[in-house]
């Protein structure tokens, strides 16, 4: 197949994707005030549509054939026989990327400019959202590592800023930093990682890593260091692995790193589409697809990648059951099916992962877009609330437990909202159900070698997730748009959102249907599957569903699993069996508390962690800055200063002849020290 854009066409122009986003925050952050909000969202949405444009012909460019894209920015860094260069690559990985970022990206653009129409920071939410896009795509067509960190810290110091927009709310502020700190603890794991990577390698450049790795086994030996001698390929792997996978578990939201990205739902909903859709939380499944060559020489690393995904698709599915908040719930969905990204990428089935990074993006988007759009509508009723409950009460326009037949008052919501809700839980033909039963199989057929019931194991974990998946999403859309309103005034209030908002709702809808095609012909092992696209680029073999009888059954208790799910929703919510908290609670018990308390996890980090950490640092604080720091060596030092004068002081009496007496008795035991030392040297 020829490309059907020409590499030449474009080559020049890889460097402008990531740059103008940049470019627009600068632009909107420094003189937006001047400029006003019309002028201000007109070139951040203009930069981030220039990059998408590029994007869409990079994508055609690289469409068919094997080379990548490579653009050379400048030499960064030379450092004897160390050369690293800012170089920027499109292949069939990135590129898939790049439309995924900046298409959904752009989305989320249009729809903040009816979503943040009256917030006073208007030109500094876009700045960060520009800032935002640009430095993923900074982390996405990295060609070494050094310059992918690069946009792995950008990211995460923007999610710092657009969690903790609204600084003045100490909850969003704490939500923020909160994010922060979880991150930078993967961080450091994933730069030392990084470090250990070029030890083995020599490298920084992933092509160069390419090269060198080409024809090492696991079961070769290759140089860790002077002291460390030499390990086997997959020891050492291993090792640089198992650090990467700390930064990886960090920025993706994997277990025992989750805690921070549920609190993220602090930001503005479209941030909260923005970071847990299209950007932050895939750049851990992004980086491991990327150096998947040399992730699959460590099959006892991918085993225990597989083992946490499966394990985080599974715990963060039951911890959503039963929330109340319309975005946390979809966090902690966010959470699972990125466990599902990293169950296929730890059992070698690196495309599976990719394409479900890829469907997952169009209809996570559109839920968070759709529960923006649901709080938007609630926002004149609440404002009633406050007023009739009088007191400054609080009234939570995410709060599901106040909703109810929202789809007589938002048609176009409610539409796109059951839409993306048949994609996430896996009814065919829409494009979760192909992405999800390709991951699962992959998990079921595709053995490490490491431990025979792994498999069984892993399947088995994940499928009670997409079960758990279908009932807690069914569970969020019948309370929120069917059965009788909870909050009149609420209901009554409500309003359908404007044309900004709803019209990127139908793009992601339509996209959460249609992108199965690719699923589709994976499964009839087609030539134009996704699998055979990015064969070039990622490891492992390109293995189809086909038409055998143990795929057909896996179907259909993909199928199965889907439509029980919603048929327990509907007996329990649809028909509100179990409307409310206490009903819950007294019919199911401790399984309703350990899900509402959410597994009690962020207690356990609070005894455990951050408690422990706060009484030595307190205790280190009270000893090095208080005792040692400022008491002995500030404190100190002009304490014995002053004794010192004190002693001295009785010296500068001011009496002139006392001074001339001191002077004329000092002369004179200097001269009589002088001749005594001159008789002693002659008597010797």
């Amino acid at each position: 197949m020829k490309e059907l854009v020409s590499p030449a066409a474009v080559e020049g122009l890889i460097l402008l994707i990531p740059l103008v986003p940049i470019i627009g925050a600068a632009i909107a952050g420094f003189f937006g005030s001047r400029l006003g909000r019309a002028n201000v969202h007109l070139i951040t949405i203009g930069a981030v549509a220039i990059s998408f444009v590029i994007s869409v012909g990079a994508l055609l460019a690289v469409w068919g054939g094997e080379a990548g894209l490579v653009q050379t920015a400048y030499t960064w860094m030379s450092v004897g026989e160390i050369e690293l260069e800012v170089r920027f690559l499109v292949d069939q990985l990135s590129s898939i990327m790049l439309i995924v970022v900046t298409g959904v990206g752009l989305l989320i653009h249009v729809y903040s400019t009816g979503y943040m129409a009256h917030d006073a920071a208007y030109a500094r939410y876009f700045s960060y959202l520009n800032l935002f896009v640009g430095s993923m795509l900074i982390l996405v067509l990295a060609d070494s590592l050094p310059v992918l960190f690069v946009g792995w810290e950008g990211v995460g110091l923007c999610s710092y800023l657009l969690i903790g927009f609204w600084y003045t709310d100490s909850d969003k502020a704490i939500a923020g930093k909160k994010a922060f700190i979880v991150n930078r603890v993967g961080d450091f794991g994933f730069l030392l990682g990084m470090l250990v990577l070029f030890g083995l390698l020599g490298t920084f450049s992933v092509s160069g890593m390419r090269e060198v790795s080409e024809g090492l086994s696991s079961d070769a030996t290759i140089p860790v260091g002077t002291f460390l001698g030499e390990w086997t390929v997959a020891a050492a792997m291993g090792l640089a692995f198992l650090l990467i996978l700390l930064g990886c578990t960090g920025k993706s939201a994997q277990i025992p790193l989750f805690v921070w990205l549920p609190d993220a739902m602090a930001g503005p909903t479209p941030v909260s589409a923005l970071i847990h859709a299209a950007t932050m939380v895939t750049a851990g499944v992004y980086v491991l697809a990327r150096l998947s060559f040399l992730l699959v020489l460590t099959p006892q690393v991918m085993a225990l990648i597989a083992v946490v995904g499966a394990a985080t698709a599974l715990v963060a599915a039951f911890m959503a059951l039963f929330q109340n908040g319309l975005k946390k719930v979809l966090a902690y969905s966010t959470i699972s099916q990125l466990g599902f990204m990293f169950l296929a990428v730890g059992v070698g089935a690196f495309h599976a992962g990719v394409y479900h990074l890829f469907t997952h993006a169009f209809f996570k988007a559109c839920l968070f877009l759709c529960a923006g759009s649901v709080m938007h509508a609630m926002e004149p009723g609440a404002a009633l609330l406050r007023r009739e409950w009088g007191g400054g009460r609080a009234v939570d326009t995410e709060d599901i437990r106040l909703m109810g037949g929202l789809r007589k008052k938002l048609p176009s919501t409610h539409a796109t909202f059951l839409i993306a809700t048949l994609a996430i839980t896996g009814i065919p033909p829409l494009s979760g159900f192909f992405s999800k039963d390709i991951v699962l199989h992959a998990a079921l057929v595709r053995d490490l070698g490491v431990w025979a019931p792994l498999p069984w194991l892993l399947w088995g974990l994940g499928t009670a997730a997409a079960t758990l998946t279908a009932i807690y999403m069914w569970r969020l859309y019948f309370l929120v748009f069917h059965g009788s309103p909870r909050e009149e005034i609420l209901f009554e209030q409500a309003h359908e959102s404007p044309a900004s908002m709803t019209l990127p709702l139908w793009i992601l809808a339509v996209l959460s249907a249609v992108a199965g095609v690719f699923g589709l012909a994976y499964m009839l092992e087609h030539p134009a599957s996704f699998s055979s696209w990015l064969a070039p680029v990622v490891a492992g073999d390109v293995v189809g569903l086909g038409i055998a009888v143990p795929s057909l059954y896996l179907l259909l208790i993909a199928i199965f699993v889907a439509l029980a799910g919603l048929m327990v929703a509907w007996l329990v919510w649809g028909k509100r069996a179990l409307d409310g908290d206490e009903a819950a609670r007294r019919r199911l018990g401790p399984i309703f508390r350990a899900s509402y308390a959410r597994l009690w996890w962020d207690e356990a980090y609070d005894r455990l962690i951050v408690r422990p950490l706060l009484v030595l640092s307190g205790a280190t604080w009270r000893f090095l800055d208080v005792l040692v720091i400022d008491r002995t060596l500030v404190e100190g030092s002009a304490r014995n200063a002053m004794r010192l004068g004190r002693l001295l002081r009785p010296l500068q009496s001011g009496n002139v002849g006392a001074y001339a007496a001191v002077v004329a008795v000092g002369a004179a035991l200097i001269v009589g020290l002088f001749m005594g030392a001159v008789a002693l040297g002659r008597a010797t």
